[in-house]
């Protein structure tokens, strides 16, 4: 970096903490000196996480980088999801792998039902028509204790999916079981 008389050129940097996917930004820079001050005279936006598609359908890769190659099961979405990512749900019922498993989200991370598994927008979703569901009738009388467990201290949104049939005989008194939606630390 040079310096010209009250002037110095160079490269600012400011790390921004707590921004969520699915939003954009905008900021301007401010900058002052012995000459005056001024606002710079663009701003500038850019989007924040990413979205991890899930399909129970999809025939792809099971990596959920696309609707094609989508995860096909919500755990695995669940478990490779990195923080700050939205998880898009197409229709379907997905169910945990047993009784004593439940959905946990465990980054900052919000999921999104009403996908038909082609939108390439958030706003083509229809969450009436293209029903997404939590479903934890496992089959033969077994239900899982708990559908969704919310472990992140960041808070999180589940929207457009429906969270049915959870405990059943299987949930256990005073131990948080027997509902759809378990919250342990942040909030949904």
């Amino acid at each position: 970096v040079s310096r010209v008389g009250d002037i110095v050129p160079g490269v600012f940097t400011n790390v921004l903490t707590g921004l969520r996917g699915r939003q954009t930004f905008y900021y301007r820079c401010y900058a002052s000196n012995s000459f005056g001050e001024s606002w710079a005279g663009v701003s500038t936006n850019w989007v924040q996480g990413g979205v991890i598609y899930v399909d129970k359908d999809a025939a792809g890769a099971n990596n959920g980088s696309s609707w094609a190659d989508a995860y096909t099961t919500m755990t695995a979405a669940l478990t490779n999801c990195p923080s700050e990512f939205d998880l898009w749900v197409a229709e379907g019922n997905y169910k945990p792998g047993s009784a004593t498993n439940h959905f946990l989200i465990v980054s900052n991370n919000n999921i999104f039902g009403g996908f038909i598994g082609a939108e390439t927008n958030f706003f083509q979703r229809d969450w009436r028509n293209n029903i997404a569901v939590l479903d934890g009738d496992l089959g033969g009388g077994v239900y899982a204790k708990r559908i969704l467990t919310k472990l992140s201290t960041e808070a999180s949104t589940v929207d457009g999916v429906w969270i049915q049939n959870a405990g059943g005989a299987n949930a256990v008194p005073g131990n948080n079981d027997g509902g759809g939606i378990g919250v342990t630390a942040g909030r949904i």
